[in-house]
């Protein structure tokens, strides 16, 4: 199952990308970088550990034949399928 990073998560990898660039000014950062990535590894991984029992997909039903120029109407339904 492929697992996709919420934004949330994407936003808190920034704070030790941060630290990391503040590293080219004063390397006795090492230790909070190492600790922000410790950190945001853990996170990452409960993240994926609670998200890996949800599947959800998507049914989509379109008429047989589109008519080019002209609105179609499409309908979507969201299915959980769980276990």
């Amino acid at each position: 199952m492929r697992l996709v990073p919420t934004q949330r998560l994407v936003l808190l990898a920034l704070a030790p990308l941060l630290l990391g660039v503040g590293m080219a000014l004063d390397p006795a950062l090492l230790g909070p970088t190492l600790a922000a990535d410790g950190a945001l590894i853990l996170l990452a991984l409960i993240d994926g550990l609670l998200a890996a029992g949800r599947d959800v997909s998507v049914e989509r039903e379109t008429a047989p034949v589109w008519s080019v120029g002209r609105a179609n109407q499409v309908r979507t339904a969201p299915i959980r399928r769980c276990g």
